[in-house]
């Protein structure tokens, strides 16, 4: 498991300053060891499926087993530089595309989040939904 950052936070209190770390933000990578099931602590480097407060990392397309959402889940962050996810259920997180990364929404599938598309990444509604571009968004 690597920690990415970790956050200080400072508070002042009558010429005192307490200082208190924040835990560090995990990045748990895809490895698809047993199936396709996002939610299987074995897919994940680690043993450990990701929880709220990760950042879960897709990038090698080679894999027999690219990940599938099939349970609702929440993760901070989603990166896909190589390979594909799929939904099959709820994720709400932010996801990433760089490289080419793909995100594939599958039928009556909901993503809570915003999607950045970057360089050759590629968002593909399979299912019979649409998207929602709010004020100040572009698809292009």
């Amino acid at each position: 498991m690597l920690f990415l950052h970790e956050t200080l936070f400072r508070l002042m209190a009558t010429g005192v300053t307490i200082c208190c770390a924040a835990g560090p933000v995990a990045a748990q990578t895809w490895t698809g060891g047993t199936n396709t099931n996002w939610s299987d602590p074995s897919n994940w480097d680690g043993g450990i499926a990701p929880g709220t407060s990760a950042i879960a990392i897709i990038d090698n397309a080679a894999l027999a087993n690219q990940p599938r959402v099939n349970v609702a889940q929440t993760v901070a962050e989603t990166r896909i530089s190589v390979g594909t996810l799929t939904l099959a259920n709820t994720l709400t997180t932010d996801v990433t595309l760089t490289g080419v990364g793909n995100l594939e929404i599958g039928l009556f599938q909901i993503l809570n989040g915003s999607v950045v598309l970057d360089s050759s990444g590629t968002l593909i509604n399979a299912g019979m939904g649409q998207f929602d571009l709010r004020a100040g968004q572009s698809c292009g």
